[in-house]
């Protein structure tokens, strides 16, 4: 349940210790070099040399493996263009908040701690590198060595933000699994397996799921490290993430005030956690219709993350498209579509044209131009976020069926039934494999076709 994986200093101590040995070695074979007595001086400039490069060698082999590890498995800084990944920030408890239905159009909405990947890097490549460190971790370490359970969660969370749910959840339930009975119930890695595996709980629908290991993980996280432990505050907002999207609304509303108010105490009004909170309990109060609660809070939270964070973090970019949407759904139409616009534009800047954030600010815009009754701007609009959305993600990533469900509906409003129910159809189908029967996006996508076929 840390931030950063924990590097273990026993491999510090062996690269010192090698390194040491050469240098050792060296001075010893530089003696018998100096006083060669009696034999050739080829000869030891052979050996001298041959040993000192091997031994080298190896110290210099085990500084790349070491550095690779960490370089691997720790948070890339959110500088410029460089974003942490999403399976980067395994060993903490990300804090969530689910996309939301708006009617038929299912919204995207960037969150504080979610998927942040590479410009450019399609979804396919971090599972690539992942894969990779978990196979030099098992036959360097050995299957349960601390450094291998964290890259077979990090290959765990790569899965998921490729959109390859069912091996993400596969791979959750094997890592909770060994920390158990490595770390023991109560480690605080094994806290953490247990949120990331009820996060992939609630990411495939399954909520009574998710919600019973979430509930547990805050409880275990109160009693091993306290009401106000960093990470007992994240279990807190996952949980409130996982009741509003259970729709046990009044629940995530108490919960996220009570985050608020800790992480102001415990954090400072200024810290990136204390932002999320500001930004999920805003979030909240639009989800029980209090918009002008919601806007204010909004408002209040995209000011500080501009200040702290800076105009072109991928947080800020989130926070000025999640008031777009508090705008969008108080009916200030006009003042959403600049904010989109505003978000879109600047995703594209920083992030690149075909990174998931921009894919769903372009999303976000359409549908406020079909809002607006600009449904030719909506569907172009709508018709490249598939198109991108296929590419970089891939036709069964949940982001892309929810692009084909949006863009369906943008064909239903403009008057060409039969596409949009095409669309919808196979969006279904597609859903309803990767996601599941019952999950809420397949359920609203069913409900989409079935209006659609009683329009037709």
């Amino acid at each position: 349940m840390r931030q950063y994986v924990r590097v273990r200093y026993g491999r510090e101590i062996a690269v010192l210790a090698v390194s040491v040995v050469a240098v050792a070695a060296f001075l010893a074979l530089l003696t018998r070099f100096l006083y060669p007595k009696g034999l050739e001086r080829a000869d030891h400039v052979a050996s001298l040399l041959g040993f000192f490069i091997a031994t080298v060698g190896a110290a210099a082999s085990l500084v790349g493996l070491w550095v690779s590890r960490r370089h691997t498995s720790n948070d890339a800084s959110t500088s410029g263009t460089e974003v942490s990944t999403w399976a980067d920030s395994h060993t903490r408890i990300r804090d969530r908040l689910n996309i939301r239905n708006s009617g038929t159009i299912i919204v995207s909405q960037n969150h504080y701690g979610v998927v942040h990947t590479t410009p450019g890097a399609s979804g396919d490549e971090p599972v690539a590198r992942y894969t990779e460190a978990l196979a030099d971790a098992e036959r360097v370490f050995g299957p349960d060595h601390p450094d291998t359970l964290t890259s077979r969660s990090n290959l765990a969370g790569a899965y998921q933000a490729a959109g390859r749910l069912s091996e993400a959840l596969t791979l959750y339930e094997r890592a909770l699994a060994d920390a158990e009975r490595v770390f023991g119930p109560d480690h605080p890695d094994t806290l953490t397996s247990r949120s990331n595996l009820a996060g992939a709980y609630q990411a495939v629908g399954r909520l009574s799921e998710a919600l019973t290991l979430y509930e547990r993980a805050l409880a275990d996280a109160e009693r091993v490290l306290g009401p106000d432990h960093p990470d007992t505050l994240t279990s807190r907002n996952n949980l409130a993430g996982a009741y509003q999207a259970a729709g046990r609304l009044s629940e995530a509303l108490t919960l996220y005030q009570q985050t608020l108010v800790d992480r102001m105490r415990v954090l400072g009004s200024s810290h990136p956690n204390t932002l999320t909170s500001q930004n999920n309990l805003a979030s909240a109060y639009q989800a029980v219709g209090d918009l002008s609660q919601a806007i204010t809070l909004h408002e209040r939270t995209l000011v500080q993350a501009e200040r702290v964070l800076g105009p072109n973090h991928p947080n800020t970019l989130s926070s000025r498209n999640n008031l777009a949407y508090a705008y969008e759904s108080a009916g200030r139409l006009q003042e959403a579509i600049d904010l989109y616009s505003q978000t879109l534009e600047d995703a594209e800047r920083v992030l690149g044209s075909e990174h998931p954030s921009s894919l769903a600010a372009r999303n976000n815009l359409a549908s406020t131009y079909q809002l607006m009754g600009r449904v030719d701007d909506a569907l172009d609009l709508h018709q490249r976020t598939v198109r991108d959305a296929a590419e970089v993600l891939g036709l069964d990533h949940p982001e892309t069926i929810v692009a084909r469900n949006n863009l369906a509906h943008a064909y239903l409003v403009t008057g060409r039934p039969d596409e949009a129910i095409d669309l919808y159809e196979h969006a279904l189908a597609d859903a309803e494999r990767v996601l599941g029967f019952n999950h809420p996006r397949t359920e609203a996508i069913r409900t989409s076709l079935d209006l659609a076929r009683g329009r037709a």
